[in-house]
């Protein structure tokens, strides 16, 4: 039978799933994120993190570039100052 209570005939090699009626269905609930900024990334990683893995070190040191990248740019509101 189908979800409709109709008689249906099976394909080879098919599964007949017969979903209960009378159990409610589940309301589906979405993922949830969280959003952090890169300071907090790299504090997670630095405490979660064993030393030895590598795509631990890879993301730390690509989080460090990027930080001395910021660090190191010029501030666009001093080069274009608003008068």
């Amino acid at each position: 039978m189908d979800w409709r209570g109709r008689v249906t005939k099976p394909k080879v090699g098919s599964v007949i799933v017969i979903r209960d009626v009378k159990a409610p269905k589940r309301l589906y609930s979405a993922l949830a994120f969280e959003v952090v900024d890169i300071n907090g990334a790299k504090a997670q990683l630095e405490t979660k993190a064993t030393a030895e893995d590598a795509s631990v070190r890879q993301m730390l040191s690509s989080i460090n570039k990027r930080l001395e990248e910021k660090k190191s740019a010029p501030n666009s509101a001093s080069i274009n100052p608003v008068s």
